[in-house]
């Protein structure tokens, strides 16, 4: 059974996001939004798969979150 990492964030206004998640070495390990979303808090779950659906290993992943206005990046620790 794996875990999963869920990433809520606020939007003041209906915009399209991004939301993707990296590896520490800057390698894309899987789009978990690209769409316009309506404004207010949001949730999106990471069931810690890459983009083909393979499970990755435990450890520290970023994720950036793009919107129309910014950019924001944190730190997140996926364990099983």
């Amino acid at each position: 059974k794996s875990s999963a990492t869920k990433i809520a964030y606020y939007l003041p206004a209906s915009q399209h996001v991004a939301l993707k998640i990296y590896n520490l070495l800057g390698k894309e390990i899987r789009s978990l939004v690209s769409e316009a979303r309506n404004a207010g808090k949001s949730t999106a779950i990471w069931d810690g798969r890459d983009n083909a659906g393979q499970s990755v290993p435990p450890g520290i992943y970023l994720y950036k979150l793009t919107t129309n206005s910014q950019t924001i990046s944190r730190r997140l620790l996926y364990t099983r």
